[in-house]
């Protein structure tokens, strides 16, 4: 996105901002960084875990978090 903003070609910076708009706004479901974290989890980047004041995600949020990464193509889509 930021590539083809600084290229200029703002039209498929604004669609893959787009594109991404499940994911910015998953991150806010709950208490930040806490979604974030738990997105990356999902990635293979890092473990879910918080320390206090923070806590685990519910288990709403978590789907919440886990279609937006489905939807924009970072997982793939668990079998029904």
């Amino acid at each position: 996105m930021h590539k083809a903003w600084d290229e200029g070609d703002v039209r498929h910076a604004l669609e893959l901002h787009k594109q991404a708009m499940p994911v910015h706004l998953a991150m806010y479901c709950e208490t930040n960084p806490v979604p974030l974290k738990y997105m990356l989890s999902l990635m293979g980047r890092c473990s879910p875990d918080v320390r206090l004041p923070l806590w685990e995600l519910s288990e709403v949020s978590k789907a919440i978090c886990r279609r937006a990464l489905e939807t924009c193509g970072v997982l793939l889509a668990e079998a029904a």
